[in-house]
Protein backbone atom coordinates (compact mmCIF):
# COMPACT_ATOMS: atom_id res chain seq x y z
CA UNK A 1 0.00 0.00 0.00
CA UNK A 2 1.24 3.70 -0.64
CA UNK A 3 0.19 6.61 1.60
CA UNK A 4 0.51 10.17 0.10
CA UNK A 5 1.01 13.29 1.58
CA UNK A 6 0.64 15.81 -0.37
CA UNK A 7 1.50 19.67 0.47
CA UNK A 8 0.59 22.56 -1.93
CA UNK A 9 2.90 24.95 -2.39
CA UNK A 10 1.61 28.39 -3.45
CA UNK A 11 -0.08 31.47 -2.46
CA UNK A 12 -2.00 34.73 -3.12
CA UNK A 13 0.24 37.68 -3.32
CA UNK A 14 -0.65 40.75 -1.05
CA UNK A 15 1.36 43.82 0.67
CA UNK A 16 1.37 42.83 4.62
CA UNK A 17 -1.23 44.16 7.05
CA UNK A 18 0.39 43.40 10.15
CA UNK A 19 2.83 45.96 11.85
CA UNK A 20 5.42 43.67 11.66
CA UNK A 21 9.13 44.59 11.06
CA UNK A 22 10.06 45.27 7.29
CA UNK A 23 13.22 42.94 6.40
CA UNK A 24 15.27 43.88 3.43
CA UNK A 25 16.33 40.79 1.31
CA UNK A 26 18.48 41.70 -1.96
CA UNK A 27 17.75 45.65 -1.82
CA UNK A 28 13.85 44.88 -1.87
CA UNK A 29 12.70 46.02 1.50
CA UNK A 30 8.84 44.52 2.27
CA UNK A 31 8.11 42.71 -0.69
CA UNK A 32 4.27 41.57 -1.10
CA UNK A 33 4.00 38.48 0.93
CA UNK A 34 1.91 35.54 0.25
CA UNK A 35 -1.54 34.79 2.18
CA UNK A 36 -1.43 31.15 1.93
CA UNK A 37 1.30 30.61 3.96
CA UNK A 38 3.30 28.68 1.28
CA UNK A 39 6.36 28.76 3.22
CA UNK A 40 4.77 27.18 6.21
CA UNK A 41 3.23 23.92 4.21
CA UNK A 42 6.61 23.09 2.88
CA UNK A 43 7.87 23.33 6.25
CA UNK A 44 5.32 21.36 7.58
CA UNK A 45 5.57 18.32 5.02
CA UNK A 46 9.59 18.35 5.04
CA UNK A 47 9.44 18.35 8.95
CA UNK A 48 7.30 15.48 8.63
CA UNK A 49 9.83 13.23 5.98
CA UNK A 50 12.34 13.89 8.55
CA UNK A 51 10.06 12.32 11.42
CA UNK A 52 9.83 9.32 9.21
CA UNK A 53 13.03 9.26 8.08
CA UNK A 54 14.29 8.75 11.95
CA UNK A 55 11.07 6.03 12.54
CA UNK A 56 11.33 4.98 9.16
CA UNK A 57 11.65 1.09 11.36
CA UNK A 58 8.07 2.28 12.35
CA UNK A 59 6.90 1.61 9.05
CA UNK A 60 6.31 -1.83 7.64
CA UNK A 61 7.95 -3.40 5.03
CA UNK A 62 5.01 -3.66 2.55
CA UNK A 63 3.80 -0.11 3.23
CA UNK A 64 5.03 3.01 1.10
CA UNK A 65 4.79 7.05 2.31
CA UNK A 66 5.43 8.89 -0.26
CA UNK A 67 5.81 13.00 0.19
CA UNK A 68 4.59 15.48 -2.79
CA UNK A 69 5.21 18.89 -2.93
CA UNK A 70 2.57 20.62 -5.56
CA UNK A 71 3.11 23.57 -7.14
CA UNK A 72 0.63 26.33 -8.68
CA UNK A 73 -2.67 25.76 -7.17
CA UNK A 74 -3.66 29.27 -7.57
CA UNK A 75 -4.94 29.37 -11.24
CA UNK A 76 -2.60 26.62 -13.17
CA UNK A 77 -3.86 23.63 -11.48
CA UNK A 78 -1.05 22.22 -10.39
CA UNK A 79 -2.28 19.12 -9.03
CA UNK A 80 -3.84 18.40 -12.55
CA UNK A 81 -0.28 18.69 -14.18
CA UNK A 82 1.66 16.16 -11.53
CA UNK A 83 -1.11 14.01 -12.15
CA UNK A 84 -0.32 14.14 -15.87
CA UNK A 85 3.53 13.29 -14.68
CA UNK A 86 2.78 10.19 -12.90
CA UNK A 87 2.41 11.56 -9.65
CA UNK A 88 -0.08 9.24 -8.31
CA UNK A 89 1.32 5.88 -10.22
CA UNK A 90 1.06 3.24 -7.34
CA UNK A 91 -0.68 4.86 -5.36
CA UNK A 92 -3.76 4.18 -3.13
CA UNK A 93 -4.92 7.17 -1.11
CA UNK A 94 -3.97 10.29 -0.39
CA UNK A 95 -4.23 13.10 2.03
CA UNK A 96 -3.52 16.69 2.01
CA UNK A 97 -4.70 20.14 3.98
CA UNK A 98 -4.44 23.56 3.84
CA UNK A 99 -4.36 26.40 6.98
CA UNK A 100 -7.71 28.47 6.73
CA UNK A 101 -8.07 31.17 8.80
CA UNK A 102 -10.88 32.54 10.29
CA UNK A 103 -10.65 37.02 10.45
CA UNK A 104 -13.21 39.87 9.33
CA UNK A 105 -10.86 42.00 7.48
CA UNK A 106 -10.36 40.77 4.22
CA UNK A 107 -10.14 37.66 3.18
CA UNK A 108 -10.98 34.78 0.31
CA UNK A 109 -12.85 34.99 -1.80
CA UNK A 110 -15.40 32.13 -1.78
CA UNK A 111 -16.72 33.20 2.23
CA UNK A 112 -17.26 36.90 1.62
CA UNK A 113 -19.45 36.48 4.88
CA UNK A 114 -16.50 35.93 6.77
CA UNK A 115 -14.68 39.44 5.98
CA UNK A 116 -15.47 42.88 5.58
CA UNK A 117 -15.88 44.03 1.84
CA UNK A 118 -14.29 47.52 1.36
CA UNK A 119 -14.71 47.49 -2.37
CA UNK A 120 -18.62 47.27 -1.82
CA UNK A 121 -18.09 49.66 0.96
CA UNK A 122 -16.24 51.79 -1.62
CA UNK A 123 -18.78 51.65 -4.60
CA UNK A 124 -21.51 52.53 -2.42
CA UNK A 125 -20.08 55.63 -1.49
CA UNK A 126 -19.00 56.75 -4.76
CA UNK A 127 -22.45 56.62 -5.52
CA UNK A 128 -23.28 58.53 -2.82
CA UNK A 129 -20.44 61.52 -3.15
CA UNK A 130 -22.89 62.13 -6.62
CA UNK A 131 -25.30 63.48 -4.58
CA UNK A 132 -23.77 66.11 -2.84
CA UNK A 133 -23.74 68.58 -5.89
CA UNK A 134 -27.19 67.89 -6.56
CA UNK A 135 -28.84 67.74 -3.19
CA UNK A 136 -26.73 69.35 -0.69
CA UNK A 137 -25.92 72.60 -2.54
CA UNK A 138 -27.67 75.48 -4.07
CA UNK A 139 -27.60 76.32 -7.85
CA UNK A 140 -26.09 79.08 -7.31
CA UNK A 141 -23.25 77.54 -5.40
CA UNK A 142 -19.95 76.70 -8.14
CA UNK A 143 -18.48 73.53 -7.03
CA UNK A 144 -17.33 70.62 -8.21
CA UNK A 145 -16.46 67.44 -6.61
CA UNK A 146 -14.91 64.55 -8.64
CA UNK A 147 -13.45 61.24 -7.75
CA UNK A 148 -10.07 60.28 -9.91
CA UNK A 149 -8.57 57.28 -8.32
CA UNK A 150 -9.48 54.46 -6.74
CA UNK A 151 -7.14 51.71 -5.34
CA UNK A 152 -8.45 47.94 -3.56
CA UNK A 153 -6.81 44.77 -3.81
CA UNK A 154 -4.18 43.14 -5.39
CA UNK A 155 -5.87 39.98 -7.03
CA UNK A 156 -8.32 38.44 -8.38
CA UNK A 157 -10.00 35.83 -5.05
CA UNK A 158 -8.78 38.29 -2.48
CA UNK A 159 -11.46 40.15 -0.77
CA UNK A 160 -8.77 43.01 0.18
CA UNK A 161 -8.38 45.17 3.72
CA UNK A 162 -8.80 48.27 2.34
CA UNK A 163 -10.27 50.64 -0.34
CA UNK A 164 -9.08 54.31 -0.96
CA UNK A 165 -10.35 56.78 -3.40
CA UNK A 166 -9.02 60.12 -4.09
CA UNK A 167 -10.46 63.12 -5.96
CA UNK A 168 -10.11 67.06 -5.78
CA UNK A 169 -12.81 69.72 -4.44
CA UNK A 170 -12.87 72.54 -6.88
CA UNK A 171 -14.79 76.08 -5.29
CA UNK A 172 -15.10 79.79 -5.46
CA UNK A 173 -16.39 80.19 -2.01
CA UNK A 174 -14.73 78.79 1.31
CA UNK A 175 -18.58 78.07 2.39
CA UNK A 176 -18.89 76.01 0.20
CA UNK A 177 -16.04 74.11 0.72
CA UNK A 178 -16.85 73.56 4.35
CA UNK A 179 -20.51 71.87 3.36
CA UNK A 180 -19.39 69.59 0.98
CA UNK A 181 -16.51 68.57 3.33
CA UNK A 182 -18.96 67.77 6.46
CA UNK A 183 -21.09 66.02 3.45
CA UNK A 184 -18.24 63.88 2.66
CA UNK A 185 -17.35 63.25 6.29
CA UNK A 186 -21.10 62.26 7.40
CA UNK A 187 -21.73 59.72 4.12
CA UNK A 188 -18.42 58.37 4.97
CA UNK A 189 -18.47 57.12 8.67
CA UNK A 190 -22.49 56.35 7.77
CA UNK A 191 -22.38 54.45 4.69
CA UNK A 192 -18.93 52.47 5.56
CA UNK A 193 -20.49 52.16 8.81
CA UNK A 194 -23.17 50.30 7.09
CA UNK A 195 -21.04 47.59 5.58
CA UNK A 196 -19.30 47.01 8.97
CA UNK A 197 -16.21 49.18 7.66
CA UNK A 198 -14.35 51.77 9.68
CA UNK A 199 -13.61 55.25 7.52
CA UNK A 200 -11.13 57.43 7.43
CA UNK A 201 -11.43 61.09 5.73
CA UNK A 202 -8.11 62.83 4.71
CA UNK A 203 -8.83 66.60 3.36
CA UNK A 204 -5.49 67.81 2.35
CA UNK A 205 -4.87 71.21 1.70
CA UNK A 206 -5.43 73.40 -1.36
CA UNK A 207 -4.55 75.87 -3.91
CA UNK A 208 -6.53 79.16 -3.41
CA UNK A 209 -8.66 80.38 -6.46
CA UNK A 210 -6.30 82.59 -9.21
CA UNK A 211 -8.24 85.43 -9.52
CA UNK A 212 -6.61 87.95 -11.94
CA UNK A 213 -5.88 91.69 -11.50
CA UNK A 214 -8.02 94.13 -13.43
CA UNK A 215 -5.33 96.46 -14.18
CA UNK A 216 -3.34 93.52 -15.32
CA UNK A 217 -5.63 92.08 -17.38
CA UNK A 218 -6.20 94.88 -19.26
CA UNK A 219 -2.81 95.20 -20.16
CA UNK A 220 -2.50 91.98 -21.83
CA UNK A 221 -5.61 92.22 -23.74
CA UNK A 222 -4.21 95.36 -24.99
CA UNK A 223 -1.08 94.09 -25.71
CA UNK A 224 -2.53 90.58 -27.26
CA UNK A 225 -5.13 92.93 -29.27
CA UNK A 226 -2.44 94.43 -30.64
CA UNK A 227 0.08 92.21 -31.51
CA UNK A 228 -2.07 88.98 -32.43
CA UNK A 229 -5.38 90.74 -33.41
CA UNK A 230 -8.56 91.04 -31.75
CA UNK A 231 -10.04 87.58 -32.76
CA UNK A 232 -7.43 85.92 -31.24
CA UNK A 233 -8.45 87.08 -27.54
CA UNK A 234 -10.93 85.05 -25.39
CA UNK A 235 -12.44 86.17 -22.31
CA UNK A 236 -15.72 84.39 -21.99
CA UNK A 237 -15.66 80.86 -22.99
CA UNK A 238 -14.95 78.05 -19.95
CA UNK A 239 -14.52 80.81 -17.72
CA UNK A 240 -14.28 81.11 -14.65
CA UNK A 241 -12.30 77.33 -14.43
CA UNK A 242 -11.93 74.75 -11.99
CA UNK A 243 -8.62 73.48 -13.15
CA UNK A 244 -6.16 74.60 -10.16
CA UNK A 245 -3.05 76.66 -10.24
CA UNK A 246 -0.61 77.70 -7.89
CA UNK A 247 0.03 80.67 -9.38
CA UNK A 248 -2.81 82.17 -7.56
CA UNK A 249 -0.02 82.55 -4.63
CA UNK A 250 1.93 85.15 -6.47
CA UNK A 251 -1.61 86.50 -6.55
CA UNK A 252 -2.60 86.65 -3.19
CA UNK A 253 0.94 89.21 -2.80
CA UNK A 254 0.75 91.46 -6.11
CA UNK A 255 -0.76 92.17 -9.06
CA UNK A 256 -0.94 89.92 -11.68
CA UNK A 257 -2.27 88.18 -15.26
CA UNK A 258 -2.42 84.11 -15.64
CA UNK A 259 -3.03 83.77 -19.07
CA UNK A 260 -3.97 80.36 -21.35
CA UNK A 261 -2.44 79.85 -24.47
CA UNK A 262 -4.74 78.26 -27.22
CA UNK A 263 -2.63 74.89 -28.01
CA UNK A 264 -5.32 72.82 -30.10
CA UNK A 265 -3.65 72.22 -33.69
CA UNK A 266 -6.09 73.22 -36.99
CA UNK A 267 -8.18 70.28 -37.91
CA UNK A 268 -7.46 68.56 -35.00
CA UNK A 269 -10.43 67.80 -32.08
CA UNK A 270 -9.85 69.81 -28.65
CA UNK A 271 -8.12 67.53 -26.16
CA UNK A 272 -8.67 67.79 -22.70
CA UNK A 273 -6.11 68.54 -20.05
CA UNK A 274 -4.14 65.75 -18.49
CA UNK A 275 -5.65 63.21 -21.44
CA UNK A 276 -3.57 60.57 -22.26
CA UNK A 277 -4.11 61.96 -25.68
CA UNK A 278 -2.76 65.01 -25.15
CA UNK A 279 0.24 66.47 -28.17
CA UNK A 280 2.25 69.36 -27.50
CA UNK A 281 1.32 71.85 -30.34
CA UNK A 282 4.97 72.83 -31.23
CA UNK A 283 3.86 75.92 -33.05
CA UNK A 284 2.55 77.78 -30.33
CA UNK A 285 6.01 78.08 -28.77
CA UNK A 286 6.75 81.36 -30.64
CA UNK A 287 3.66 83.03 -29.64
CA UNK A 288 4.27 82.52 -26.11
CA UNK A 289 7.72 83.78 -26.39
CA UNK A 290 6.61 87.09 -28.36
CA UNK A 291 3.95 87.58 -25.54
CA UNK A 292 6.57 87.63 -22.86
CA UNK A 293 8.86 90.38 -25.05
CA UNK A 294 6.08 92.45 -25.51
CA UNK A 295 4.34 92.40 -22.37
CA UNK A 296 8.01 93.39 -21.22
CA UNK A 297 8.35 95.72 -23.82
CA UNK A 298 4.76 97.72 -22.75
CA UNK A 299 5.72 97.40 -18.97
CA UNK A 300 9.04 98.68 -19.27
CA UNK A 301 8.89 101.30 -21.66
CA UNK A 302 11.71 100.20 -23.98
CA UNK A 303 11.77 97.86 -27.45
CA UNK A 304 13.36 94.62 -27.38
CA UNK A 305 11.96 93.63 -30.83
Amino acid sequence: MQCHCSQSCHGRPAHEGRNWSCVSFNNRVCPPMWLCWPYSHIAMLIATGIYLKKNKDKIPSNKTVRLSFQPAEERLGGADIMVKEGCLEGGDEIYGYHQVPHGQEGGHGSEPANAIDPITAACHLHSAFHTIKSWNTFNTDVVAFTICELNSGTTFNVIPRTAEMKGPIRYYDEDVRKKVVERIRTLSQEICEGFNCKSEVTIGPSYPAVINSEKQTNIVIEVAGKELGESSINTKDHLPMFASEDFSFYLQKIPGEFIFLNNIKPGEKPVSLHSSYVDFNDNITAAGIYMNLKILEHRLGISLL
